[in-house]
Order: structure tokens, then sequence, then C-alpha cells
């Protein structure tokens, strides 16, 4: 995505879903809302891990020195069974008016999800969809900058791990036989 795309056309829920760039200083607001209903629960779940692998990428010159033991060691520290209860803590911070501000400028199959009716025809029993919108949305304005970090170490550490591995392939001797 082009960091001055301004508008995107995605599908969510087989509904065609309109999305434009909220202006900054809306935007602001809605950063530091979703850090703060999420970041502890994230941070206490995924927080060692992801500082694991962005350790083990911080000690290499090149990617393809990357310790991938370590980065493995570092996924696999994840306690999975405390990640769903931490989540779920968080979603209580994430009003109703939260959510109508993060889809104020969204259209869903043409019609503004910021009218009410429109918003309440949508997501009738259909809540599913609603999150999905939500974390489209989150993600195309950037309001949630740790996904980008996962993101990005997630790639980086799984390019290392290929190359890596092709690198090891390619210097193995054939065996005589």
């Amino acid at each position: 995505m082009s960091t001055h795309e301004s508008e995107r056309t995605i599908k969510v829920g087989g509904h065609s879903y309109t999305v434009v760039q909220h202006p900054p200083t809306e935007g602001y607001g809605i950063v530091l809302q979703l850090l703060a209903a999420v970041s502890d629960p994230l941070a206490a779940t995924l927080g060692p891990a992801v500082q694991g692998v962005l350790d083990a990428l911080g000690k290499t010159e090149s990617l393809l020195d990357v310790d991938t033991g370590a980065i493995g060691a570092a996924l696999d520290s994840i306690d999975w069974s405390v990640a769903g209860p931490a989540l779920q803590r968080a979603i209580p911070h994430l009003s109703l008016p939260l959510v109508r501000q993060v889809l104020r400028y969204a259209w869903r199959d043409g019609k503004p999800l910021s009218e009410d009716g429109e918003f309440d025809l949508a997501y009738a029993r259909n809540y599913t969809e609603l999150f999905q919108a939500v974390f489209e949305v989150v993600r195309f304005n950037g309001f949630f900058p740790l996904l980008d970090t996962f993101a990005t170490a997630a790639g980086k550490a799984k390019a290392a791990i290929s190359t890596k591995k092709r690198d090891e392939s390619r210097s193995t001797p054939p065996d005589a036989a």
C-alpha cells in the first residue's frame, strides 16, 4: 500500500467496502484509544516473543546470519492459552462510539456506515463482519502501529529463514555414491 493512498475498496463478508483515510486530527485520537484498549493484553501475551524475534534479528549484520533457532524459540514461547483471555479483557474498551468512529469514513455496498440506520442494517446479527470491517479499516488507516511491527518482524524472520535454508541446501555437498 502506498503511504499516499487515501481510498481503498475491499471485500468483507461478501460486501464491497469503500474506505477513505481518516484525517490525522481524528485518527490520532483513535490510535490512542486502540492502544489503550489492547496494549496491556498484547504486551503480556506477545511482547516477550516479539522482543525475542527483534533481538535475534538485531544481533546480526545480515539477515543471512540470523539465528533461526532463537526466532523459533521466541515464537514457541507464546502462551496461547492466555492470549484469548487477555484479548477478551480488552474488548470492553472497544466501545460502540469508538467502533462508529473507526467506521465513520466507510461505505458498505455504497451506503454510508456513518448513518445510524445503515450501520444497524449492516450489522444486525452480523458481528463477525463488523469485527472484520473494523480490523480492515484500522489496518488501512494504520491506527494500530503494532500490527505493522508484528508483520515486519514476521516477514523479516520468514525471509531470513527461507534464505538461510536455501543457502544451506546449496552448500551441502552431494552424496558421493
